[in-house]
Formats: C-alpha cells, structure tokens, sequence
C-alpha cells in the first residue's frame, strides 16, 4: 500500500456523512506533561503508597508526579496542587502535624507556609503562614531532639528555628544568628561530635564555621574552619571512611575550581586544614554568573560503604560521580548524564524499590526533570524524562515514524530547541507513550516536513534550524533519516546559509515520483532542490528572486488544476503570489499576483469554496485581523471575501469538509473565544457564522489532515504555543470529525439465560444481526462479543429491531423508534432473547484459511456456535488425510490425538457465543500430495438431544493447487447444491492479502449479495481481525476493517485476512437457479481488487464437480432406522462408516447397501470409494 504520510495536509477533505457541531479532542501533550521553568524539585511519598513521588515548582505552582508503578518505572503527567499569588522558591514535604500524611511546607518571598495532607490521594489544606518574613532558606528537622520536626529560618538579616510542639503548630522560636551578625548564605545540620545531636556547619563571608548544639536547640561556636572559602556549596560527610563528618567544599576562585575538604581529626569536631581532592571543571569564557552554576553532595553510590561524591556543573548539563576509594582519594568522574541542559539540581531517591539509590535531575534549559536508573556498581541507565513538553511549538508532519502503519505526529518547538515524536500507540488515536526526543542540540528548529527522501520505505523529515560558530550564527537545512524505527541520524543538506531560511515545502515538482524541496531563502531567492531518488538531493538552484520580501508562509500546491504541483507565498506587507509549475517538471518560471499588498498574512492555502470548478486562495492577515478568501474570477484576477463577523488575530487557515456535505468549509483561529473555529460552507461561496471547536487551545500554528484514528475518516490536528491572552497553552492536539457528524443507534442484545427477564448482569448475545430501518433506507450489523452493536441514522425516524431469524426465542421487544430531529444524537435501544423453551443445539464449521499447496503450510479454522438455550460442553473430533498432510500447531493444543483424527474439549460453551479453534498442517510434496487431488476434513461434534443433529457435523473438500490469487471468494460447497439443500446454509469466505510494500491501514469488503439470497439469514463467522458489518437496504454488505494495519509483503505471514459468513438462499428458488458472488477489496484510498466469481447451481441430480463438499452420489433414505442404499454412476469398491469421535463402526466392499440398524441413534460419517473417487457424507440414524 502506498506510505502514509499528510505532510500536504491541505490537499485532503473528509469524506462523512452527517454533521453536528461538537468535537472530541485528544491531547497530544500540551503544558499538563510539563511547567516550564520548573525551579525547584524534592522527592516524597506523597501518597503513602511506598513509592517515592516528585514534588516540584514552576513558579506560583505546586504540582507532583506520581509514581505509578516501581516495578514498571512509570510516573503520572503532572498533578497540579496549588497555585500561590507569589513565586514558591522552596518546598518539602513531611508530616509535620504527625496525623499520618505528608504535609506540604513552601517559602515565598512574604514568608514560609504550610498545607496540611488530608488523605493519601495528594489533597490538601489551604496554605497556613507559619512565619511571615523575607527569607534565604528553610529546612525542617529535630533541632531539640525532642522526636518532633522542627523548622529552621534564615534570612541575611539572621537564622533561628521554630519548636513544633507536635501536632504542627510552633508556638516558640529560637535565634541563632541576630540582624548584628546577620544570616549565614550557606547552613548544613549535621552531628560533627557523635553525640547524636544536629550540629550546624555555616558559610558567612569567606568563613567556614560550626556551632554544637547543646542539646535544646542553642547553638555555640565551636570551630572556624576556614577563612578563605571562596565559593557557594557544602557538603558534610564521611570523606575518608573513618566513621566522623567530614566537610566537603567546593571551591570556586576564577578559573581555580577545586573539591577541598576538612577532615574531622578526632571524631569531636576538631577539623584540619584545607586539602584537595581534586580540580574540578573551570568556568568558561563569558559564562553568566546569574545561574546556579554548581551542586555537590555526597552518597554511597556504588553500595560498598563508602560516601562518594557526586557533582553537577551547569553549562556542561551533567551529572557526576567520583568513586570513594578511602583514605580521602577519589577516582575518575563516572557520567550519570550529560543530557540535563542547564543542570540546575539533582537527588537521590530509590524509585523502584530495590534498595539502591536512583539519582534525578532538574535541568532549566530544557525545562524537565528525569531520573536514571541506578543498575547497580555505579551504573546508571538511560535517561527517564518525567516531565516532557513543547516550548514555543511552530511546527508538526502527521506520517507513520516507527512503521506500525498508523499516523504519528513529529513537532518542532524553538522555545526548548526540540525535534521530537509522538507515538500512535494503539493504531486508534492515543498518544500514551512520552514524547520522544529526536534532537534538542540545534537552534530554533522549525518548519519541520515529513518526507520519504531516501525512497526506502520510511518516514524522515525535513527541517530547518541555525547554529553559531564563532559567536556568528549561520542556518542549516538538514534531512534527518529514519531506520524505519524512529531513530534518526542526520544528512545536512544546506549548510552554511548566512541569511534564514523561512518557508520549506515538500512536493515532487518535477513528476518522477520522489520527495523534492522548496525553500524560501531570507532576502535572496525561492530555491528548489531536486531529489534523484535515492536521497541525494541536487544543489540548491534559485527560481524567483524574493530580494525585498519577506516570506510569511510557503506552500506546495496545485493552484491551476493541471495535476502538478505550484508554489503559493505570502509576504510581509507585500503580496500573495503563487508561481506556475509551467511543464510539469519544476519549471517555475510565471508568477501570478493574487494580491499586490496584505500586511501580514501569516498562512494561506487553497480550495475550491464557491464550487465554481476553480482553486480559490484562502489567507489570514494576522495584524488586521483577517480571515477569508480570494475568489477566482477565472480570469486570473481575485476578488476579496471576508468570514462573517470579526477575528482577532488570526494565525492559520485550512479548507476542510467538517460536516460532509462535499463542501470545503474554513478552520481557522481567533482570540478571543471561540478560539478555534469553524466556517460553514454554504454553497456558492456563503459562509455561515463562526461554530466552536474548542477554547481549550493557544495560538495555532500548525494545522494537518490524517486518519489517525484508522476509521477511514480523515481528522485534524492543531499545533499551538502561547495564547494570545498569556495563557500556556502549548498544545498538540487531533480533533476526530467523522464521528462527531452521525446519528446512531446503539444498544445491547443480551440473553436471558436465568428465565426472569433481562437485567445488566445477563450475557450478551454475539453475532446477532440488529436492523435500523424507515422508509426508504435500511441499515443492519452485527453485535460484538459483548452484544453491544452501533448504527448510524441520518435525520429521520427510524425503527430498530433484531433481525436475525430466531424461531426458538422471543425478542422483547420486538422494535423500538427513534426519531432524530438533528445531527450528532445517540439514542439507545436494547433488546433482550427470551428462549420458549430449553434446548441444545451446537452447529460446526470448518472454513480453510489458506488454498491446500503442495509443500506449504494451511491453516484451517474450526467455528462451534451456541445456537441452543443452554450451556453445553463436550468433544470436537477433527478428522483429515494423514497421509496427505502433517499436522504442525493449533490455536488451542488438542487434548488427545490419533491418526488423522485431533480431540478438542471444549466446557461451558454460552448460548450466542462460539468457540474457534485455528489448525495447521503442513501439505506433504509431490508426489505424496499431487496438484489436483482432493483433500477432505471432518468436524464432529456429537451432542445428545441436538435439535439439529445434522449442523453437528461439517465435511470440507478442497483441492490441492499450484497457484492461487490471494484476493479470492470461495463457497464450500462448490458449484451445485441439490433442490432439497436449497434450505439449508451456502458458506462463503472472502480472503484478502495487502500485496503492497507498507501497511495498510484499513481495508474495506464491499460484497452486493445475489438478489436469490436471503440477506436476513446471514450469518457472521468467523473473521481474522476485528471489524464491524454494515448492511444497507439489504444486499449491500461491507465488512470494514478500521484501524487494521496490515502489513504488506515484507511481513507475509501477517498480510494476510479473511471474512467468512454464513447465508441461506430464498425460500422460492427452484432448478436452475444460480446464486453470483463476488467481492470487492479496497485498501485504503486505493482502487478497488475485484475478487473471482463464484456460482452455485441448484440441480435436481447427482454432482459432477469432484471438489465439491456434497456427496457425488445419492444416498438413501436417510435419516435411516436400518438399510442405506447407495446409487452410483461408478461401481463401488468400499463403503466405510465412523461415529462422531471417529472410530470406524461399520466397512463392506463391492456393495451398495449398508445396514445401520444395530448402530446407535446419532450422526455418522458414510465414505464411498467409487472409481478413483472418495465421497464422503452424513447418515443419520434415528
């Protein structure tokens, strides 16, 4: 099938059938994954779940991510928890009023607050001023040893401490520092002496000192421990293994970067003078000193008992460990990660709870914090974002990255300097998986295009971005190549560019069928690269000098309707002009002038609006606040038309069939609200007003058009940054259409299997037909294994009924009526089968998957059907020619075997529901197995007091063959069926096999049945993937296979489907009669593959076809209490006759009678050997 890929997002409609004016969206990402400028981070069990949480600040906001899963290393999107009036610059978590659960303490710049933890859920109190004041820091422990937390408060002007006095109030507090000696910039609790009392290690000035607490929370000065410490970390520890806190410094003296440390020389707080462990990484050139430029602590990494030292360094966006090899030495640094752009804080926490330390980092570059498995021995795995988010998005392609054949959606954002992907996880439109980052190292990339350049059968992508050597910046245009996986590696195309590069459109302009560029050079030229099919793209050639302009927007089109495609621009204050494609073959050397001047018009597309045959251009004009259209007068001049009412900042505009009705309506966005929204085409060029889409979205600046729900439907996608009115609303987000514009009818059909009418606890009824119908159309489907079945109305009133044929049950009730007076309504109809009486009635089939060829695996599959009002439980016996074929595997393992004959039990089998059971053989090579011969399969399955004993049994007949067509009908029982078979089922199965070179990502069945068939009869199988039936006005059957899939050849095994049914001819066919059939297989937008034709004959005598499933001779009388005579054209050579478990009960030679009268009631199986033919059927002896 051809690739998928929408980066031409403005070439496509949908195509619906109602319409009604809401909209489903789906959120991409938007800012609930991420809070830019996230400035502080802390780790919790938040709620009491024995998993450690993240607790972070962006800002005014509190939000945490939760820990979902240890085992799994999965943490929910961000949970927001409040919201304050100033800026948080600090927050922890404990539980300070000891009722159980965490509390929440946060200092701003009017003091330090508390919000008490109501439950285990991460609820909590409005926030309590514990102390009003401007302070440097907080830190919450038990200063007074007294079990309670207390919290410490510093500020320049002096430090003291508050006493909890146990239930989260502090009624007291305690200086340590007054506004004479001022507060400390650095303090660090730990017990210097081994008294087991919180010491303070402080950094006033260039003095290092500690102060002993004396055991009630007052502080003495015990050591200056250094005079000159230049520098803003400390870290206390055990440095040289020997029991006692040591201190660790990180000294930082201009380009003298070094980690010192004081040894604790007597384990009593006496410390020695300075000494190096090693240098650290110098400040480079130039760096601003506005930042937190590093971090150090200490932590027993590697789990041998010794502290290591771990450091961060902010313009390298690392973290690191030194291994503590004793005595004070250190090795080499060890990189946890080098991928934190801007490293700002990092932690240790054990995430997935198996006793080793997990380290995590918060980085303010690229706005996240991620965390890093530790897998043991000092290694650390791959980085884990928890928090992943767009930042000033500009751009996004709809195509299939990881080549699972449904839409993935890939973005640039300038503000974070990503390159990254969106993974269609279930093929139905969830984007569950976390944005995966393809690059975040360039510079402002943008106007990113999906493309096959390469011609290998994936996804890359285009893309812009600038870069600086040298202080100087220069732009870059780069194909990123895919392996067909989503891992991309880059080709740089333009390299070098002085002036940017500000419009990239992908087409093929010159009609060989690759991917070629368009690009719009900054005050220099339009540029076309020509692509030779492998990748490898021409030198960039100008075709029209844009020295004085400015592009706004640039576009691929076909503006003239003559199947190539054009280029349409929009300037800067200057015009909307598109250049003519004059041959075909990238010759753009005509332009055509739609506008002389429009200030600022930020995107155009086209579209045929007023019908006229036409391309029409659409525009916006951002600053004067525009939205509409340039009617084509045909004379290439155009005439301006603005969308009724008034928009406010407009940035993008796409043509788009929202409602189905053939006519291209408008998608634009406005501020204020509706902020996205859309223009209904009234025909002739009428627009009417502006109808919501929705609020919930920013500025959009990007739009596309794909299936990315698989439904065959084509949606649409919005990219938007910042809002208009400030709010962050980086967004990516699909709207699905096709679904939001129908009527339906939807409902459950259960059984009611207790006798006391039906209730929600009953099983529902599978594969019954249910019909919605009025009078001029009718619409019928299937119930899905749960019973539960959806159709689609129009405006109208309709009646709902069960149609299957179901003599043995009373529907109740027998219809219901809907009547829908607008679009987009469900209305809701349940059914429920009460049985008259109780009974069994189990019925088998066997439907051959694959043709029989010699050497080549076949599968065949099994179908038992409840049709009865009980439970049954029993044998299948499933026999075939051993010596033809051997069997291999089976969707369920047999219970027992014996030659040619496989045993499933099955238990409990439900009234409506079936079991299906998938065989494999593999066919022996010629000369065993012969092109031509006939293999023959039996399924038995006896059941006592079967209404129907004959459904019990199923003989299959197939003929081995050297060739086939993968697209093809069969009907098993061949091409003639005798008069007295005309009641009884014709079993049809539609195979079909996507033979392209990539999925297909839905396939479509359209199967008119013969009008002597009686489409209330039929009868749902057994299919290869799920699927809903439609039926309309009776014999027009489609079985649709949304959001398939299916592989092309490079995958055989899996590019395989099938649709089998059941369906009984109409009451009054005679001799003579001839039942047509043939199907129609559409695989995405493609033409249709027009299967064979089958044709079954009622006759009124003896078969002469060898492959078909009814017996080639006549047998009678049957059902039989005693002698079956068998009629013959050949001489018979051996009658043999086996029960329904397969056990031969009966065999004579040369005769043409056999006598069943000492056999048990039952089904058998009667083989006849006549000629060089065997002819199997079904003898009932009652």
């Amino acid at each position: 099938m051809i690739k998928n890929l929408f980066f031409l997002s403005f070439l496509i409609c949908g195509i619906f059938t109602w319409a009604q004016n809401s909209f489903p969206q789906n959120i991409v990402i938007d800012d609930s994954y991420n809070s830019r400028s996230i400035s502080v981070a802390t780790h919790v069990d938040l709620d009491n779940d024995s998993r450690v949480d993240i607790l972070a600040v962006n800002y005014r906001k509190i939000f945490w991510l939760r820990n979902v899963s240890a085992q799994q290393n999965s943490f929910s999107p961000i949970q927001m928890i409040y919201t304050h009036t100033d800026d948080v610059l600090e927050v922890k978590s404990v539980d300070l009023n000891y009722d159980g659960f965490k509390d929440i303490i946060f200092r701003t710049s009017s003091g330090v607050f508390m919000m008490t933890g109501s439950g285990n859920l991460g609820t909590f109190s409005a926030p309590i001023l514990l102390n009003s004041g401007t302070y440097t820091q907080f830190q919450i422990l038990d200063v007074d040893s007294d079990g309670f937390l207390d919290i410490y408060l510093q500020s320049l002007s002096g430090a003291g401490w508050k006493k909890n006095s146990g239930n989260g109030t502090f009624p007291t507090s305690t200086s340590i520092f007054t506004s004479s000696t001022g507060g400390p910039s650095i303090a660090v609790f730990k017990d210097l002496d081994g008294d087991n009392k919180p010491d303070l290690v402080t950094k006033t000035g260039y003095y290092i000192r500690w102060y002993k607490n004396g055991g009630t929370g007052v502080f003495t000065l015990k050591e200056t421990v250094e005079s000159g410490a230049i520098g803003e970390k400390i870290e206390v520890g055990d440095i040289d293994t020997d029991g006692d806190q040591d201190i660790l410094f990180y000294y930082e003296n201009g380009n003298t970067v070094q980690f010192r440390w004081y040894k604790n020389t007597d384990a009593l707080g006496d410390f020695s003078s300075m000494a190096i462990i090693s240098n650290a990484p110098a400040n480079p050139s130039g760096f601003a000193y506005n930042v937190d430029r590093h971090g150090i602590k200490m932590q027993d990494i590697d789990l041998d008992g010794k502290e290591d030292i771990v450091y961060r360094v902010f313009w390298l966006n690392n973290v690191v460990w030194k291994k503590n090899l004793g005595n004070g030495t250190f090795g080499t640094d060890n990189i946890i990660t080098n991928n934190a752009k801007g490293s700002q804080d990092f932690n240790f926490a054990d995430f997935d709870n198996d006793g080793k330390p997990d380290v995590y980092s918060l980085s303010i570059v690229d706005s996240k914090i991620a965390w890093y498995q530790n897998l043991g021995a000092g290694n650390f795995g791959l980085q884990k974002v928890l928090t992943y988010g767009v930042n000033n998005l500009n751009s996004i392609s709809s195509g299939d990255i990881d080549g699972d054949g449904d839409i993935d959606i890939l973005s640039t954002s300038s503000g974070d300097n990503k390159m990254s992907w969106y993974r269609n996880t279930d093929g139905l439109g969830k984007f569950s998986d976390q944005q995966i980052i393809i690059n975040n190292s360039t510079i402002y990339p943008s106007h990113a295009q999906l493309l096959d350049a390469d011609n290998d059968g994936d996804n890359d992508f285009v893309v812009k971005y600038q870069y600086e050597v040298n202080y100087v910046t220069y732009y870059r245009i780069s194909i990123f190549k895919n392996d067909g996986s989503g891992n991309f590696t880059e080709q740089i195309l333009a390299n070098t560019l002085p002036k940017d590069v500000v419009g990239l459109a992908v087409t093929d302009i010159d009609n060989d069928g690759d991917s070629d560029l368009i690009a719009a050079y900054q005050g220099t030229s339009l540029m076309k690269f020509v692509n030779n099919g492998s990748g490898n793209f021409s030198s960039p050639v100008g075709f029209f000098p844009i020295a004085d302009k400015y592009p706004l927007s640039l576009k691929a089109l076909d503006m003239d309707n003559d199947g190539d495609f054009d280029v349409l621009a929009t300037y800067n204050n200057k015009e909307i002009e598109w250049y003519e494609n004059t041959d075909g073959l990238g010759n753009f050397s005509t332009n055509h002038v739609v506008v002389t001047q429009m200030h600022y018009p930020t995107d155009a597309t086209n579209a045929d609006v007023d019908g006229d045959g036409d391309v029409d251009v659409l525009f916006v004009n951002y600053f004067h606040n525009e939205a509409g259209w340039f009617q084509n007068n045909g004379n290439g001049t155009y005439t301006k038309k603005l969308v009724p009412g008034t928009v406010n900042h407009p940035r993008s505009i796409i043509a788009y069939d929202i409602d189905g009705d053939g006519l291209k309506d408008i998608v634009t966005n406005t501020f204020p609200q509706p902020k996205l929204r859309w223009y209904k085409n009234l025909g002739s060029g009428n627009l009417g007003t502006a109808q919501l889409v929705t609020n919930n979205i920013g500025r959009v600046k990007d739009f596309n058009i794909a299936d990315y729900n698989g439904d065959g439907k084509l949606d649409f996608a919005a990219g938007s940054d910042i809002g208009e009115d400030g709010d962050e609303t980086n967004m990516i987000a699909w709207f699905e259409t096709g679904a939001s514009y129908q009527n339906k009818v939807s409902g459950k059909v259960r059984f009611d299997e207790d006798n006391n009418g039906c209730s929600p606890t009953d099983i529902g009824a599978s594969m019954v037909m249910v019909k919605t119908q009025n009078a001029q159309h009718s619409y019928a489907t299937f119930t899905d294994d749960l019973g539960a079945y959806s159709l689609v109305a129009n405006q109208s009133q309709f009646t709902t009924s069960v149609s299957s044929p179901l003599p043995d049950y009373t529907v109740s009730p027998q219809s219901q009526v809907q009547n829908f007076t607008t679009l987009g309504e469900t209305q809701n109809a349940d059914f429920c089968l009460l049985p008259n009486s109780v009974f069994k009635n189990l019925e088998v089939s066997i439907y051959p998957l694959d043709v029989a060829r010699p050497g080549f695996a076949t599968v065949y599959k099994i179908v038992i059907s409840n049709k009865g009002s009980q439970k049954v439980s029993g044998q299948i016996v499933y026999n075939f020619n051993s010596s033809k074929m051997n069997f291999v595997s089976s969707t369920t393992a047999p219970d027992s075997q014996s030659t040619g004959n496989l045993y499933f039990n099955y238990t409990d089998l439900s009234p409506f529901h079936s079991k299906t059971i998938e065989v494999k053989f593999l066919m022996n090579t010629i000369p065993v197995t012969n092109i031509g011969d006939v293999l023959e399969f039996t399924a038995t399955a006896q059941v006592p007091q079967d209404t129907t004993p004959t459904d019990n049994t199923f003989v299959l007949k197939q003929n081995v063959v050297g060739s086939y067509d993968p697209n093809d009908i069969q009907v098993l029982e061949g091409p003639q069926i005798l008069l007295s078979q005309k009641d009884d089922y014709l079993h049809y199965v539609i195979r079909f096999q996507n033979t392209g070179n990539y999925h297909a990502q839905r396939v479509r069945v359209k199967n008119i049945l013969d009008d002597q068939l009686d489409w209330s009869t039929l009868t749902l199988e057994s299919y290869s993937h799920p699927n809903r039936a439609v039926i309309t006005n009776g014999n027009n059957v489609e079985f649709i296979f949304d959001a398939i899939y299916l592989p092309g050849t490079h995958d055989e095994p899996n590019s395989h489907g099938y649709i089998a049914y059941k369906i009984k001819p109409k009451s009054n066919v005679v001799v003579g009669d001839i039942f047509t059939n043939s199907a129609e297989i559409f695989f995405d937008y493609n033409p249709a593959i027009v299967t064979n034709t089958v044709n079954t004959e009622i006759v009124n005598q003896v078969l002469s076809t060898a492959s078909a499933s009814i017996a080639e001779l006549k047998i009678y009388p049957n059902p039989t209490t005693g002698l079956v005579y068998i009629k013959s054209p050949e001489k018979i050579k051996k009658i043999t006759v086996h029960n329904s478990i397969g056990q031969q009960v009966l065999q004579n030679e040369n005769q043409s009678e056999i006598d069943f009268s000492h056999l048990p009631k039952g089904v058998y199986i009667v083989t006849v050997e006549s000629g060089n033919k065997a002819h199997t059927s079904k003898v009932i002896r009652k």
